[in-house]
């Protein structure tokens, strides 16, 4: 397995809550088709039911795809859409989310990003390290960041009630927030997308007698 390949394995392991049954679609412009070939053939060796089109660039963000792309995205459950410029903000994204398409965008990436940059990152450590620095800035009462130019930014934490992350799954959220929730002994509450409560968990505080 060659690198990409195996970066590749890892992106669908670590970040993504997808079953080996999904259809998958990368969808790629003139501009990025060689690395979009090369990113199909990775998940294809990966046992990933994938097939692949490509279109005509954009002229700029937000452009909206080709109507055939467009058509073509809601016939699968994932699509990856490695372009020159961004799909993200366009109505054929939004539709198909609407549809219940899982649509990940990548404007501008090259194949020294998958190779040397983020793309690579063991998401495990950086879980494991998110969890160490959430411990630590939930009990402290001020933060100093220093630069090699010798400057000081002090900022007062005491009286904050939580630290927030970005992670890029609700998979990945809710285990940062279970780790949390046991650390603080308190409570993980899960909300659908409609925001009433899908799941409710509570680690160590629960009211004795219970409430109801």
């Amino acid at each position: 397995m060659n690198m990409l390949h195996s970066i590749v394995a890892n992106i669908m392991s670590d970040n993504l809550d997808v079953s080996k049954s999904s259809s998958i679609l990368v969808l790629t412009d003139h501009s990025t088709s060689l690395l979009a070939k090369k990113f199909k053939d990775a998940l294809i060796a990966n046992g990933w039911n994938t097939s692949f089109y490509e279109m005509e660039d954009r002229t700029k963000s937000g452009e909206e795809p080709t109507k055939e792309a467009s058509d073509k995205i809601l016939e699968y459950d994932l699509v990856f859409c490695l372009t020159k410029h961004s799909l993200t903000h366009t109505l054929a994204r939004k539709n198909a989310n609407i549809h219940g398409v899982s649509v990940i965008t990548m404007p501008g990436i090259t194949e020294d990003m998958f190779l040397h940059g983020a793309m690579k990152a063991d998401y495990h450590r950086v879980e494991k390290e998110t969890m160490e620095m959430t411990d630590k800035l939930s009990k402290a009462e001020r933060v100093t960041i220093k630069t090699g130019s010798g400057y000081r930014l002090s900022i007062p934490l005491s009286g904050r009630t939580r630290a927030t992350v970005n992670v890029p799954t609700q998979k990945e959220a809710i285990k940062i927030a279970t780790g949390i929730a046991k650390n603080q002994k308190s409570e993980v509450v899960i909300h659908n997308r409609e925001g009433k409560i899908r799941e409710k968990n509570s680690y160590g505080n629960d009211p004795f007698p219970p409430k109801g």
